[in-house]
C-alpha cells in the first residue's frame, strides 16, 4: 500500500534526509532570490554562503530567472523608499507628539512637569536616529549602479538555468493547458488566476497569472529530461494554498507540498523524491545537513520576512479579485500588442528584402511576397524555410495559404497555390503539381 500512494508520503528517515541532501538538484523559486535585497548583509551573507556550498547541484528554471531581472529593480526601490517611510513615521510621531503635549498647556497649568527637556531628548533621539538611516541608505544597493548581488547570483547560476520557451505557439499552448488546470484546481498557480498583468520579454508575451504554473512545468520538462535526477529540493516562499496542504491541529501548524505536486513530480518527472521548502526551513537544515553555520537571527529574519512577504502578497490576491470584471479587456490588449508585434516583424522583414534586393542586383534568393493570413486576417505570413510551405504567419503561425506561389513540376512556372491542381501521376501515387496552363485549362488556355 505505501508503494500505491507515495504522493502522501511525507516523512523520512534521517538517513533518508541525509541522502537526499547529499545527492538533490536544489530549484528555486523567483521570491527566494529576491528576497536576499530585503535581508540584512549578514543574513544575505549567510545564504548566499550555502548556495556555494551546494553550487554544483543549484537550478532555476528559465521563468524563474526571467522573473528575479524584471522584479529585482522593484524589489530595490521597495527598500529604498522604507528608508523614507521610516523617517517620515518619526517625524510624524515626533509632531504628533508635541502636538499633544502643547494641547495641555503643562507650561502653564503644571509647576512639576518639566515637559522640554524630554521633548528636546526625543527630537535629539529621533535626529540622531535619521543620521543612521541617512548612513545606512548610502550602503544600499542605487537602482543605477554596480548590482554586486545581481552578479553573485548570475555567477552562481551560470548555465544553471532552463530553456526558454522557443514561440509563442508553444507559450499559448502551455496557456491552455494551465487554464484547464485551474479551472479543475490542479496545482500549482490557480490561486493566481485572477492576475492580469502581462510582460512582453523577447517578443513573447507572457501572462503573470501562468507564472507558477511555468515555473512547475519548466521543472518538471527539466527533470523528465535529464534521468540522473532523482530528487528535488524546491524553495519557494509562495505560502498560497495552491502550493502547500496545510493542516493545524489545535495550534500545531504543519505544511507539507500539495500531493498532487509530488505525484507529479514522480510520475511526470520521473523523480524518486520531491521536497519543498520555504527559505527559513532550507537554511534550518542547511546547517544539519551541509555543515555549514546559520546563525538564528539570519534564521528568524528569513523567516519574518517570508511571512512579510505572504502577507502583503495576500493584499495585492485580495485587490486583484476585486478586478476580475477587467479581465476581459486585458486579454484584448494581450491580443493587440501581440498583433503590434507581429506587424512590426513584417516591417522589420520588408526592410531587409529591400536591402536584400539592392545588395543582389534585384535577384531574390527565396520569396519576398508578404501574404494575408486566411486564418488570422492579418498580412503577417512572411517566408519561413521550416514551414513545410515556405510560408508562415508571425501572427498566428499558421502555415497555409492558397496565395504561396507554387512551382509548376512540368513547366516550372510558379502559381499560386489555389491553381494547382495536384494530380495523381503513378500507381505507385506520385503526385504532380500542374497548373492551369498544362492541364489545359480552358479558363487559360485556347486550344484553338
Amino acid at each position: 500500500m505505501k508503494n500505491m500512494f507515495k504522493q502522501y508520503n511525507y516523512f523520512y528517515t534521517p538517513e533518508q534526509y541525509k541522502d537526499i541532501w547529499e545527492n538533490a538538484l536544489f530549484v528555486f523559486d523567483t521570491n527566494a532570490l529576491l528576497n536576499l535585497y530585503r535581508y540584512q548583509e549578514e543574513t544575505k551573507n549567510e545564504f548566499l554562503q550555502v548556495l556555494d556550498k551546494i553550487s554544483n547541484r543549484i537550478w532555476i528554471p528559465h521563468h524563474v530567472a526571467l522573473e528575479f531581472q524584471r522584479n529585482r529593480l522593484d524589489v530595490i526601490c521597495e527598500q529604498k523608499s522604507l528608508f523614507s517611510k521610516t523617517k517620515n513615521a518619526l517625524n510624524s510621531t515626533s509632531k504628533t507628539l508635541s502636538t499633544e503635549l502643547d494641547k495641555l498647556q503643562l507650561r502653564k497649568r503644571h509647576s512639576l512637569i518639566k515637559i522640554d527637556q524630554f521633548v528636546e531628548k526625543i527630537d535629539n533621539l529621533i535626529k540622531e536616529f535619521n543620521s543612521g538611516l541617512d548612513d545606512l541608505k548610502s550602503t544600499q544597493q542605487h537602482l543605477s549602479h554596480q548590482d554586486s548581488l545581481k552578479e553573485q547570483l548570475e555567477l552562481l547560476f551560470e548555465n544553471k538555468v532552463g530553456n526558454p520557451p522557443q514561440s509563442q505557439k508553444e507559450l499559448d499552448e502551455l496557456y491552455k493547458i494551465a487554464e484547464t488546470r485551474y479551472k479543475n484546481k490542479i496545482p500549482p498557480g490557480y490561486l493566481d488566476e485572477n492576475k492580469t498583468d502581462i510582460c512582453v520579454d523577447s517578443s513573447l508575451i507572457y501572462k503573470k497569472k501562468f507564472g507558477d504554473y511555468m515555473v512547475w512545468n519548466q521543472i518538471l520538462e527539466h527533470a523528465k529530461k535529464n534521468q540522473n535526477i532523482e530528487n528535488i529540493v524546491f524553495i519557494t516562499n509562495d505560502l498560497k494554498g495552491d502550493w502547500w496542504k496545510k493542516y493545524d491541529a489545535s495550534g500545531e501548524k504543519f505544511n507539507q507540498p500539495r500531493p498532487e505536486l509530488i505525484d507529479e513530480a514522480l510520475i511526470v518527472g520521473g523523480v524518486k523524491n520531491f521536497i519543498m521548502y520555504d527559505s527559513e526551513k532550507f537554511l534550518s537544515y542547511a546547517s544539519n545537513y551541509l555543515n555549514v553555520e546559520i546563525s538564528d537571527s539570519a534564521v528568524r529574519e528569513v523567516r519574518d520576512t517570508t511571512e512579510i512577504y505572504n502577507k502583503n502578497n495576500f493584499s495585492k490576491s485580495a485587490i486583484q479579485f476585486n478586478l476580475t470584471k477587467i479581465s476581459d479587456s486585458h486579454d484584448f490588449f494581450y491580443d493587440e500588442i501581440k498583433k503590434k508585434l507581429a506587424l512590426d516583424k513584417v516591417k522589420q522583414f520588408k526592410k531587409q528584402m529591400v536591402n536584400e534586393l539592392y545588395h543582389n542586383k534585384g535577384i531574390r534568393e527565396y520569396q519576398i511576397d508578404v501574404l494575408e493570413c486566411p486564418e488570422c486576417g492579418l498580412e503577417a505570413m512572411i517566408h519561413n524555410e521550416l514551414s513545410s510551405t515556405g510560408y508562415k504567419c508571425i501572427y498566428c503561425e499558421n502555415e497555409e495559404s492558397d496565395e504561396i506561389e507554387v512551382q509548376c513540376t512540368m513547366c516550372g512556372s510558379m502559381w499560386p497555390n489555389s491553381e494547382i491542381s495536384h494530380i495523381e501521376w503513378t500507381d505507385e501515387g506520385h503526385i504532380e503539381k500542374m497548373c492551369p496552363v498544362c492541364r489545359h485549362d480552358p479558363d487559360y488556355v485556347n486550344d484553338d
